[in-house]
């Protein structure tokens, strides 16, 4: 065999050799950035999770809540105070105060028409208000199936 054919063999083997090293690194940088995709979209599923679980526990909380605020409507030629709930559960055990007082001991509480002490989700309830000046601050206090003694507190104007 001739020179030529030896080292024409030789450089064919080492361009095999060198095409199989090379097609060994595509396939690990392939493997390695595929790894890298699938760790990444593994991230971004778990805050997915995270999001989803947070939004469904608040979502349990808020459907154990009640939301009650206070409102001031005229009817005639007096006023009602309102308690409106705008949560999904009952509040009970109601306590209002107006001005520092409780409402039945305010001088704008009507005696024979008192506040109740609890309400349905999405529900009102109301009592008869007397003469009062320019501006009522009312404190309330419930108890709901998320928690005891939750208030809210605002003034409110005729």
């Amino acid at each position: 065999m001739s020179d030529v054919a030896i080292w024409v063999g030789a450089i064919a083997a080492c361009a095999g050799v060198l095409v199989s090293v090379g097609s060994l690194i595509v396939a690990c940088l392939a493997f390695w950035k595929s790894s890298c995709a699938q760790s990444d979209a593994n991230t971004v599923q778990e805050r997915h999770v995270a999001i989803e679980e947070q939004r469904e526990k608040d979502r349990l909380a808020a459907s154990s809540q009640a939301e009650l605020r206070p409102e001031l409507r005229r009817v005639g030629n007096s006023y009602r105070l309102y308690l409106v709930n705008r949560g999904a559960a009952a509040a009970r055990r109601i306590q209002v105060e107006m001005d520092g007082k409780p409402l039945a001991e305010h001088t704008a509480a009507i005696i024979n028409d008192p506040m109740p002490e609890s309400v349905g989700g999405h529900g009102e309830v109301g009592c008869l208000l007397g003469v009062f000046g320019s501006s009522l601050k009312v404190k309330i206090v419930w108890d709901d199936d998320y928690g005891r003694d939750r208030t809210y507190e605002t003034i409110l104007t005729p």
